[in-house]
Parts: C-alpha cells; structure tokens; sequence
C-alpha cells in the first residue's frame, strides 16, 4: 500500500515464486537448498497467503485504474485513534476526472503502521473531504536540501537525483566547505545517498568537538539512498546549530579516492509539526528513582511504545522528575489493564493525577497527562506512583506506572486547522457509523477508493477494498468488495430518490435524501450481495471478507463474440487457471487440491460453463491418492584416495606460488593451496601430501573453507576429513578458520614418510552482492602445518572443469564435485549396481564416504501434479543437530540437495518438476560423508507434499545424459588346446562415458571350466580339465567392485584328462593326530580366506577355532621371512586300490609366506605373476595384485590330480577323481 500511496503502481513482486538451489550453488554457508522466503507460491508448488495478498494488490490495480494518473493529496489527519503510530497516505486522479462523481478525480486512501513491522491491533478514523485537493504538504525528513534553514558555505553544487529526497542533492569535495542548520529538538539524523566515491565529513553541535561521519559504501552497485549516515542524539530539548564541514578526505576503505560529501536532507528527531519536542522515557533527560524502575524492549506488549521501550514501576516509593523551558508538557504512556494512577507536581505544586482507560490488551502512545498553559520559564516536573489502580484494573503484583516519552512544548502549541471549502462533499468522520472505526491489524494495511464509478453509478467512497474490476452479468454491474474478517465496512453510493436496494439480513442501509446519499453499513464475512437499481443502472455489490476472497478468481478470455475479453468469477478453486468461451459456454481450467464446490459467476450472454473439460454435476474432484514407492537400497563405499598407496600419479601438482588474486594465498608455507587455482571449483576435493617427518605423533593444523558467511545466529556448515597413513584422524570445521587435528598414535614416526589424506567438503562459492570479493573466497585447503622434516609434496584432485562438463551441458558444472563417486557416476542414471551390497540404514560402518541408490516409480494420474521430497530421517538430527553427516541427493542425476545432519536446517529436500518423472522409474543416488562410525541418516524416503489437478502439462523429466551401457570384447591366441596349456586372453571394453570417466576401472578375465564356477583370473591361464572351457572380459571400477561391462564368452577346447568313474560311499578309515608334519600334498581351494578371518589363523601358530571348525597352524623361518603350515581337521576322499577311501584327520590347508619386501621375491616365481614349471614337473600358476589376492600379495595354484564330490538329487554322494589347478601357497609383501 506504501507503494500506491507514493504513486508506484509497475513493481516487482520479491520471491514471488520460492525456488530450490540445487546443485553447489551460491551462498553454501546457508546449509540449506530451500529458497522460498515466504513466497506466494512456494517450492512444493503450493499456494501461501501471501499470493491471496498480491491478488488482492492487483485486482485493486484493475478495479481502480485511475491509479495510473494520480498525484499526492495532503493526507487526512488520524483521529480517535488507539494504537500504534498510523502513515496515511492520499492521491487524486488529474486525468478523466469526469469519471468522478464530483468531477474532482477519483482517490486512493491507503494507510499502515509507520512501523511495518508493529504488530499493534490499531483503530482509528479520518475526516474525507472530496474537494480539488491540494498538493501533499507532508514529509519525510525535517529539511531538505534546498530549504532555505540550510545555509551552505563554499563551492556547493546542487544535482538532480531521481531517487533522492525531493529529487535533488548538494554535494562538494572541497576541504573546508561547510552547511550550517538550527533546529529545535533531541537529536539529527543526516540523510545522504551512499557510494564508493564518497569520503569524509565532520560534524560539531552548538560549536562543540567534532566527530566525522562517511557515506562510503563498498560498490555503487544497488548502493542504499536516502539513508541515514550520522545521526546525534541524547540533546537537551530546545535548539541547537549544527555545523557540517567536508573533511577533503578520501574514507579508510576507500579505492577511489573520492572526497565527496552530500547532503539530502537533514532530520530533525524529537520534533514536531505543532512545535513540540519528543522526549524518549530511555533518555537522560528524565531522572528516575533509584532501585524503582524497569526499562523495557522487545515485549509484545512495548511494540507499539514510541521507539518499541517504555519504563515502568509497581514498587512503593517509586517517581520520576525532568526540567524543560517551556509552556507545556504531555506524559505519553500505553493504556492496559494493571494500571494505576500518578501524581503530578509542577515546581512542587501538586496538579493532578494520570488518566487512562483500562484495556485487555496495550493501547501504546496516549496522552495520560497534559499541562499546556504554563507561563513561559523553567519548570520542574514530579510524577508519584499511588500505589492504587485505575477502576476495573488488577494485578496481583501492584499497580503500575508506566512512562513511553515526554513531550515538552518550548512555545505554544501550533494548531492548523484543515480548510474546508464550503461547497465541498465532505465527512468529518469516516466511517461515520457510530460504534465503528478503521482497522489495522498489526502488519497490515488498508486500501481505499473515493469518488470513482462502477459502471453509472457513483461511489463517494467505500471502507471495503476494490476486488477486482466489475462483471456484468444477467444480474446487473458486479463489484467484489473484501475486508478483514469481522471488521465493519462501510460504503457510501450516490443515489436518485427513485433507487432501490435489495440488501440481506446483516446490511444496513441509510438514505439521506437531501445529499442523495446512500450508506451500506455491514461486517465482512461469508459472501452476499446487495443489489442497488439507480437510473436504470443495476449494480451488485458482493461484500465478503479476504479469508474467503482467497479462493475466489476472476479471470478473463477472448469474448465468444471475438470482440475484447470477458471475465468470469471462480468461487471455491484453489487456482483458476483459464477461462475461454465458445458460444454460450464459458470453458475454466484450473487446479483443486481437494475435493469441493464451485460457485461460477458468467458474464451476461453466457448461461453454462464447464471445468478441465467436463461438466460439473456435484463437487470439482479433487487430487487421486498417490502412493509412496517403497525403496530399496543398495550401497558401496569409497574414498579410495585416504588409503597410503593409493595412486595419485595423475593427480595436479599444487606447487604454485603465485595465486590468481589475493583470496587464493598462499599461506605460510608459500604455496597456493586454494582449489580454484588449479581448476577445481566445485565440491568436495581431495588433496594428499607426501613428506618425511620430522617428530613421531604431531598434532597437524590446518587451514581451509568450504563455505563460509552464515548470519550471525547460525554456523558455517562445511568441514574436512583427514587421514594419516591410511588411518582416520577425524573432522573438523572448514569455514576460514585453524583447526588441529593429533595423528592418530603411532602412525607417524620421525624421520619415515608419511602420506596425509584430507578432504575438503566445499558447498559452493559465495555470492557477490557487492564487489567485496566474496565469490572469489579461498575453497579447500589454503595452507597446512604438518609437522614436516624438508619439504611437503602436495597433489590435488576434484571436479575440474573439462570435457564431462561440456558433454552435460544441461546440468552443468555446478551439479556435481570432486567425491570419487562423482568423478566415477555413481549419481547417473543407468549406472549398475548389480555388484553393490544390500543397504537397510545409511549409518556408516567407518568414517568416509559411502554411496546409497535405489529406484522408485511413479504413477501419478494424468493431468495431476503432485509435488514430491526427499525427506531424511534422523534420531540424532532430530535430538540437537548430532548427526555427523553430509549427504548429497541426486535424483535422476540432479543433484537436489545438501543435508547438514549436525548444523541443519533442512532435512526435507523438494524435488524440482523437471528432475522427476511422474509416470515411470526415478532412479536416485546419495553419498553421505560420516564424520565418524555410526554417523548418517537411518532412512530416506521419498514422500508426498502436495497434490493439485488440472495441471497444465504433464512433467516430463528433463532430458539429461545418462550413464550409457558399456560393451566388451575378448579374444584367445589358441581354441583347441592339450590340457595344462597356457591360452592367454585379450579383452577390450568401451571408453568409459566422458561424465564419468574418472573412475578407477580394471580389464579381468573370468574363467570356467567345465561343470565349474567362474573364476577371475589374469589374462594367462593354464587350462586343466577336459571339455569346453569358457573365458569373458569384463571391465570392473575397482573401487565398488561393480562390473560395468562383459563380453561375451569365448570358448576354448581342452583335450581329453584321466577321470575314474564314479563309486558309491567309501569305507570309513578314520586316522588319528599326524606325529609329523604332513607332505605338502596341495589340497582343494581353502573355505576360508585370510582377510575375511578375525584372527589371522594363516599366520598365528597354535590350535585355533574359527567358524566351528579346528585349525592348526606351524610357522619356521624361511630366508628372511617365517613360513607358516595351515591343517584343518576334516574329512577328505582318496581314490586308492580302485575304490574311494573316507578318512578323518588332520588335513593339508595351505602354506603363507609371512610379509617381506617384496625385492626379494623376485626371482621366485611364487612372488610374481605367471605360469611356470617346477623342477619336479608340475605346472603352477601365480596371480598377484588381484581382487582375490588383495594388494601386496601373490596366490600360487598348482596343477594335479584329486577327488571331487558330488551330492545326487537323492542325498547321495558320487566321487570322481579330476584334474585342476588348486590353490597351494600365498606370499605377503611387507
């Protein structure tokens, strides 16, 4: 309404529509993606109150066009008011003023809170007067520029400047040129514009010190005007001169140089338009007694107090006293209900007593006492508190006595009495119902019209508000009037003697036939309507209250006649849409969020209308119910860069020394650590540096941001994870600040290297509301102390910005980091994860990072949109923000959200339209970063918000690449082999897809034997067993384990091997405990391997129980290692005498080579990878470095003959004895 009331009518609407930062957007420190700010049509797609207001705003636009052409008016002035402080505003129309009933212009009368953000209930009333008008005498600040009390000393220039006070500044820059301004009141504000070429300025009160002031302001970008630079305060009342010099200084922050000063106005405080001068009860002016008196602020009950502060007392003994030079003095104090009278003295000279009303709630800025006809002179003024209470006032605590300011007259009073011509229609009281008032209801505001038409018939004001412009109908003219809920309205037409109205029960009306005036008096409530003939013209008012006009949409179409539009009017919709006729019929589309009834007004000629399509017999249907998709998880860890080998030969050097700006570095060791200097700007990054120590267990500190800036009632929510060697050191905030962080015990000893892992969760980069250089703030590490001995090696890795960003222009840069996961497309749909682990929970089993996906599908009925979130579910997020976790969301490859699970705010994630598809499979992906074991959400679900029909389109989602299908091919040197021969295989996949293609991946072969399992083995392999034998090449990302690509088999022939046939059971010849250690006959492949064991049972001597089953291990020396004998107690088979033999015992296992360099194996082939022969003529193969063997290890498998088992259908068992390499022995590298 501020915006009509000074003739703005074309603006935007802040945040009309929320939004949802998805991806690694601007301002990370926020911890949130939702972005809605109490928008009028939130992120969900759902309607807030806040649209019911903009409709209103611009429906009255249409009702009252006239705004258009309107200058201010002098306001009328607030009477009978109770309340908070109110800002009325007035403006009359200087064009078509024949389309007023008087001729003089149709008005707008809008009036608020001057406080906006007061929530005082408030009333009042105005006197209208429907004259020529005069132009605005108000203002806004005490002097502006050009007044004639300014007097300017110097080279002054005076400058026009549309968005200055009254359109003008006076500036200089010259050292010594001055402006002078006397003044009666407490205090001066200096109103200037604000910029970065303005310097410095001094100011001095009644020739006293001076003190210096600045408009300087970091950019000129979006720079604040008409603002408060300086403001002195505290100043005894009466008048003061204040004197303000241009200092011919550039400001400290300056880079322009600039020394200007201006001026715009000069404001004068605790002043009056009646010459009066306002005192605040915190002042210095007033002397209160010792012990008695509380001040205070920030209550509900002080918001409307001048200044949002009074003092009170409820203590015995309590008064306060002031001194003016004056004529008069006023006590201003709110009204309430445990209230008691004060006794006043004047020059000690008891006068009276305070006076208020006794009110339920806190009736702010009353006069309780006034003395206005003093004799000029000092006076000296005493207030008692009784100790009793006004009548029908109580509180079990006392009585109180309550002071909000003083207001002290150093002259008479100033009245000016509005002129009223005689000849002009005029009210001195509006609404002049008795009983009734104008309302405020805190925060709100009230939009008025007078002396416009509706159609023929004249309005000569109404207390309700404009709701569109008018409909005719069958019925007559239409205008909608709305107000609050309960308050009284009142509208006056101008009528003929011969008119009629046709009013409803609740609506009076008042004919006063000597003005031709007739009076609707009325509360908004339910709607009805009051039908007024006049002069032939038929005119339907329909009166309702906001609450009910939030559901009511009038919207227009080309008329069936194809002549300009019709309008109709939608009652009961949750949104009407569009309306287009054809004939008779009026067509609407629009959206119901339940199911209800519609009430359609039609234009005249139009008699039926249908909605989306289909005609109405009962209720608009509303949304079909939607059921939540049940997900099922699956999951794989990562973080492979924190382990103490891992390869990061291909990482980027970070050895700069020179940063690209001064954001950047470097730090204390003189290198440029900062992310964005070597490209990697978005997202978490890795960094790993390599060094020798120089002391064993050192505490490292660190230095890193990524994200920082949260208000001051918040916390910045990135933060960093560090390894040592290969062992978790912990978490730690990453916003700008020196964090420390102890090597975990002994994993660093002086003088050994060292590798240090830290990961840097960056959010995103800052925004630059201002050239302050906030977008270009240090992300990642900016410099580190690790305790080194020489120097420290660093390399980096992330998101960097290449060709996988160009192949996903859709989604951008921004929509994914530098997490393994994301650099290999673990977030992509299509990628597989048919070789990932079953997930019930996403609390991590260790520190790092761990990837979640799972498929969910919609079936969301056509032509209805429903609105859907990620919403994580945490007890310890719940329970004060303990989750240590971060998870990043993405759907269908989107990147939706960040949750913070120990900093928060947000842990339900809406799901952009254009992400989702509502009818067929999502696929989502999420990666949570745990601060620590146990950390991370127990659940994600994928829920409903809301659901509308009459969607205007049906969402498809936007299309995006996906991880494409890879294929493989394999070949072999040889088809047809003897058995025992070495056939080697070649394989070749595809490329990776280039938005993935910083995955870790692996060319293995599977090998099958005939009857067998597959096996992975190397690309050599000696075949044993006759028949077919098979061999695929298959692309694995060695990380997840998942496989990515197969081909198909290949298939080679292995000639004829020795098989016995088949017996039934054998005999039972059980044999005792071994008296010596047995010959190394090798045995079938173990049932247990060693990483999967608890205890080491391949390398620990003694007797062991693993799994139910007994194990027995010896270890000798062996070179310069020990070489340790496995036995397992078990039942074997022997083919001996032409028959199968069972016996019970001791059994051969497999021999471990506990760990040495492995330089000195060799030249063993035990230690090396590939097929050989023994000197004794058995053939051996070894395999090394495989996902079987685990880094740092060697398996060898020898050729030979044994007994295999097979169980029958029936239970039984049948024997036969084959040939096939069996595992023998492992060598561990230290």
């Amino acid at each position: 309404m501020g915006n009509f009331g000074n003739g703005v009518t074309a603006f935007n609407y802040y945040m009309i529509i929320g939004g949802t930062n998805w991806g690694y957007s601007g301002a990370p420190a926020s911890g949130f993606t939702s972005y809605d700010y109490g928008a009028a049509l939130d992120e969900d797609r759902t309607i807030t109150p806040k649209l019911a207001t903009q409709k209103e705003l611009g429906y009255f636009q249409d009702a009252l066009p006239e705004l258009l052409t309107m200058d201010p008016v002098e306001a009328p002035a607030v009477q009978e008011h109770n309340g908070a402080a109110v800002k009325v505003y007035q403006r009359q129309a200087i064009e078509a003023l024949d389309d007023s009933v008087t001729g003089n212009g149709a008005r707008y009368l809008g009036a608020r809170l001057a406080d906006s953000n007061n929530t005082t209930e408030t009333s009042f009333t105005i006197p209208l007067v429907l004259d020529e008008g005069e132009a605005s005498q108000g203002q806004q600040f005490s002097a502006d520029d050009r007044a004639t009390s300014l007097t300017f000393a110097g080279d002054w220039e005076q400058v026009d400047d549309v968005s200055a006070y009254e359109g003008t500044l006076t500036r200089s820059g010259n050292a010594g040129d001055s402006v002078t301004f006397t003044f009666n009141g407490t205090g001066l504000e200096v109103i200037a514009p604000q910029g970065s070429d303005y310097g410095m300025a001094t100011i001095s009160l009644d020739g006293g010190a001076t003190q210096e002031f600045t408009s300087w302001y970091y950019t000129d970008q979006n720079a604040p005007t008409q603002s408060v630079v300086h403001t002195v305060s505290g100043l005894a009342p009466g008048q003061h001169t204040v004197t303000i010099t241009v200092a011919g200084e550039a400001a400290p922050e300056s880079t322009s140089g600039g020394t200007t000063v201006a001026i715009d106005a000069l404001n004068v405080l605790g002043g009056s338009s009646d010459g009066g001068i306002l005192i605040n009860d915190d002042a210095d002016f007033i002397t209160y007694s010792d012990g008695h008196w509380t001040y205070a602020t920030g209550q509900a009950w002080t918001a409307g107090d001048i200044n949002g502060d009074e003092t009170f007392s409820n203590l015995a003994g309590a008064s306060f006293e002031f001194e003016f030079e004056g004529v008069g003095f006023q006590l201003i104090a709110a009204h309430s209900s445990n209230h008691g009278p004060g006794r006043v003295f004047i020059n000690d000279v008891e006068v009276g007593l305070t006076e208020e009303e006794v009110t339920n709630n806190a009736v702010p800025q009353q006069v309780i006492f006034e003395a206005m006809d003093l004799e000029p002179g000092t006076h000296t003024v005493r207030v008692e508190r009784t100790g009793d209470f006004f009548p029908g006032a109580e509180d079990p605590r006392g009585a109180f006595l309550s002071i909000d300011a003083v207001k002290v007259y150093p002259t008479a009073p100033v009245v000016e009495e509005p002129e009223v011509p005689t000849d002009a229609i005029s009210w001195p009281r509006i609404p002049q119902q008795e009983g009734t008032k104008l309302h405020l209801h805190g925060r709100d505001a009230i939009a008025l019209a007078a002396d416009f038409n509706i159609g023929d018939q004249g309005v000569y004001y109404t207390t309700s508000q404009l709701f569109a412009e008018p409909i005719l109908t069958a019925d007559g003219l239409l205008q909608t009037l709305v107000g609050h809920p309960g308050d009284p309205g009142e509208t006056v037409l101008a009528v003929g003697s011969a008119h009629t109205v046709d009013a409803p029960q609740g609506v009076t009306t008042t004919y006063d036939g000597e003005k031709g005036q007739l009076r609707l008096n009325y509360s908004h409530g339910a709607p009805v309507d009051v039908t007024i003939t006049d002069a032939g013209q038929t005119t339907v008012l329909r009166l309702m209250d906001r609450d009910h006009a939030a559901d009511v949409w009038q919207i227009e179409g080309k008329s069936a006649a194809g002549t300009g539009n019709d309008s109709v009017i939608v009652d009961g919709a949750y949104l009407a849409r569009t309306v287009s006729f054809e004939g008779t019929t009026a067509h609407i589309t629009g959206s119901m969020a339940a199911d209800g009834e519609l009430s359609v007004t039609l234009p005249a000629g139009i008699t039926s209308w249908t909605w989306n399509g289909a005609t109405l017999s009962g209720v608009a249907p509303g949304p079909e119910t939607v059921a939540e998709p049940e997900l099922d998880w699956v999951m794989a860890t990562e973080n492979p860069e924190s382990a103490i080998d891992y390869d990061d030969s291909e990482w980027t050097l970070a050895n700069a020394t020179d940063p690209l700006n001064r954001w950047q570095g470097p730090g204390s060791s003189g290198v440029v650590l900062d992310s964005n200097r070597y490209g990697f700007f978005e997202g978490s990054v890795w960094y790993r540096a390599s060094y020798k120590a120089a002391t064993s267990n050192p505490t490292l500190t660190f230095r890193g941001n990524g994200g920082s800036g949260v208000p001051g009632h918040g916390k910045n929510p990135a933060f960093l994870q560090v390894w040592v060697n290969g062992v978790y050191a912990g978490a730690r905030s990453a916003s700008g600040g020196t964090v420390t962080v102890p090597a975990p015990a002994g994993t660093v000893t002086a003088g050994e290297d060292v590798v240090v892992a830290v990961v840097v969760h960056n959010l995103g980069h800052n925004l630059d509301w201002g050239d302050d250089g906030l977008s270009r703030q240090n992300r990642g590490l900016y410099e580190a102390n690790l305790a080194a001995s020489g120097a420290v090696s660093w390399k980096i890795h992330g998101a960097q910005y290449t060709e996988a960003d160009e192949a996903d222009p859709v989604r951008g840069l921004y929509n994914r980091g530098g997490l393994y996961g994301e650099r290999a497309g673990w977030y992509l749909p299509g990628y597989p994860t048919s070789d990932w682990a079953s997930a019930s929970t996403f609390e991590a089993d260790a520190p790092g990072v761990a990837w979640y996906r799972t498929s969910a599908t919609l079936d969301v009925p056509e032509g209805q949109d429903t609105v859907w979130r990620l919403d994580i579910e945490s007890s310890r997020f719940d329970a004060g923000r303990t989750d240590g976790s971060q998870v990043n969301m993405y759907v269908n490859g989107w990147m939706v959200g960040t949750y913070i699970g120990d900093i928060g705010p947000q842990n339900s994630f809406t799901i952009p339209a254009g992400f989702l598809n509502s009818h067929g499979e999502n696929e989502i992906a999420v990666s949570v970063a745990a601060k620590a074991a146990g950390m991370g959400p127990q659940d994600i679900r994928l829920v409903q918000v809301h659901s509308t029909t009459g969607a205007p389109a049906d969402f498809d989602a936007t299309e995006a690449p996906e991880f494409t299908e890879l294929s493989a091919t394999v070949s072999v040197n040889a088809t047809e082999v003897s058995e025992g021969d070495v056939v080697t295989a070649t394989g070749a996949a595809d490329e990776l897809p280039v938005i993935a293609e910083g995955a870790d991946v692996e060319l293995r072969y599977l090998w099958t034997a005939p009857g067998g399992e597959p096996v992975v083995g190397e690309a050599s392999r000696a075949l044993v067993g006759a028949g077919t034998h098979t061999v695929r090449a298959v692309l694995v990302d060695v990380v997840s384990g998942q496989t990515l690509a197969t081909s198909g088999p290949v298939e080679v022939l292995v000639g004829d091997g020795s098989t016995a046939e088949p017996t039934g059971e054998p005999n039972e010849e059980p044999t005792g405990r071994p008296t010596q250690a047995p010959t190394k006959v090798p045995g079938p492949r173990p049932t247990a391997t060693v990483t999967a064991e608890p205890v080491n049972l391949y390398t620990t001597p003694g007797f062991h129980l693993v799994n139910g089953r007994s194990w027995y291990t010896e270890c000798e020396p062996y070179s310069i290692t020990k070489r340790c004998t496995t036995e397992i107690w078990a039942t074997q088979v022997a083919f001996t005498d032409g028959r199968f033999v069972k016996s019970t015992g001791w059994v051969f296992n497999n021999l471990t080579y506990l760990p040495s360099p492995r330089a000195v194996w060799a030249d063993n082939p035990l230690g090396n990878t590939g097929a050989w022969t023994a000197e004794d003529g058995r053939k051996w193969h070894t395999e090394c470095d495989t996902a079987v063997t685990g880094k740092n290890g060697c398996r060898s498998y020898t050729l030979t003959s044994f007994v295999k088992s097979t169980q029958n259908a029936d239970g039984t068992w049948s024997y036969a004895v084959v040939r096939d390499f069996v595992f023998n022995n492992m060598v561990l590298f230290s």
